[in-house]
């Protein structure tokens, strides 16, 4: 008597489950008496429901995968960003050092000849003195200065970036005392603080033992400088006050062929209501350098400069092919 076969083992493969069903169908027979082959159940087993969760926590995780790797590209960028900001400041910043070290160039210069003289004794001279005083009245009581500088020791041909100069604030009035003028007329002092002091180059020679309100050469407004007194009261002792004019124009001007016959320094509104005077240090009679007026003047060579500027286009070129040489070599 034929038996029926064992049934063939079914697989059920599903991705989404990453598990294997097997199946089994089997056919038992049961010989029964007086009765022919009784087939009894066939049975067959059913996967578990599939998780519905599977499928979602799938493209969750890749999602968040995709996130993450976009997250780090987007660092790297920025890291590679910065690395280059860093060169290109390093580059850049080492060749300015570099040029400015090298090739541009500061003289610190003292005066050849200063005098100051008062308007009321037109014929007085105060060559010589450790005073310079600038000062501002009615009825003919102004004072002017005359200061000026050899720049034989700059050279020709160059490019001047700036030229300062400096006095070294000794006293000034405050406004404490009145007095009355050789006029008879009283007048109170005022404190110079924030008045503007004029800087004009003059326009013939002059020595500082022979100059007087008199005899004092005319001057030029062109290219003139101006600066307000500062506050506070300076001394022997200090504290160290200076008062700054930017005379870069005026250099240019001499050293571009026009005669430098030094400057003369005034109140810009000269015969005040009120006594303004501000007095400060000279070359004659100060201990140090540290009093004396100073001219400092910057200057470059027009060499100098075209040829930092053709290291730094060139710098420039060489950034670019090797900037454009790694993105080649990353394509590939």
């Amino acid at each position: 008597m034929t038996y029926p076969a064992a049934s063939r083992n079914h697989l059920n493969s599903a991705k989404a489950r990453n598990e294997i069903w097997k199946t089994h169908s089997l056919h038992n027979y049961e010989k029964s008496k007086g009765h022919g082959p009784k087939y009894v159940s066939i049975t067959r087993s059913k996967p578990p429901p599939g998780n519905p969760g599977i499928k979602s926590s799938i493209k969750t995780n890749g999602s968040v995968r995709c996130r993450n790797q976009a997250s780090r590209s987007v660092e790297v960028i920025q890291l590679r960003m910065l690395i280059a900001i860093l060169v290109i400041v390093l580059i850049y910043g080492g060749t300015f050092g570099a040029f400015w070290i090298t090739s541009v160039h500061t003289l610190t210069l003292y005066p050849i000849s200063q005098s100051y003289s008062w308007e009321i004794v037109p014929l007085a001279n105060n060559g010589g003195s450790d005073n310079f005083e600038i000062m501002s009245w009615r009825n003919g009581h102004n004072m002017r200065g005359w200061i000026e500088f050899n720049l034989t020791s700059i050279p020709q041909q160059v490019w001047i970036t700036s030229a300062v100069l400096s006095l070294r604030l000794w006293q000034k009035t405050t406004p404490q005392v009145a007095l009355s003028d050789q006029m008879g007329n009283l007048s109170q002092i005022g404190d110079p603080t924030g008045r503007t002091y004029g800087v004009y180059a003059l326009s013939s020679p002059w020595t500082d033992e022979g100059i007087n309100w008199a005899n004092q050469p005319n001057w030029t407004d062109y290219h003139h400088a101006e600066s307000s007194v500062p506050s506070g009261q300076g001394g022997w002792n200090g504290p160290l006050i200076y008062m700054n004019w930017d005379l870069t124009g005026m250099v240019k001007d001499w050293m571009s062929g026009v005669p430098n016959y030094g400057m003369v320094v005034r109140d810009t509104q000269e015969n005040a209501s009120l006594l303004y005077s501000t007095q400060f240090f000279t070359i004659h009679q100060t201990p140090n350098p540290t009093y004396y007026p100073t001219l400092l003047v910057t200057y470059v060579s027009p060499l100098a400069v075209v040829s930092f500027g053709i290291v730094l286009v060139a710098e420039g070129f060489l950034m670019i092919i090797l900037w454009r040489t790694k993105v080649k070599r990353a394509r590939h």
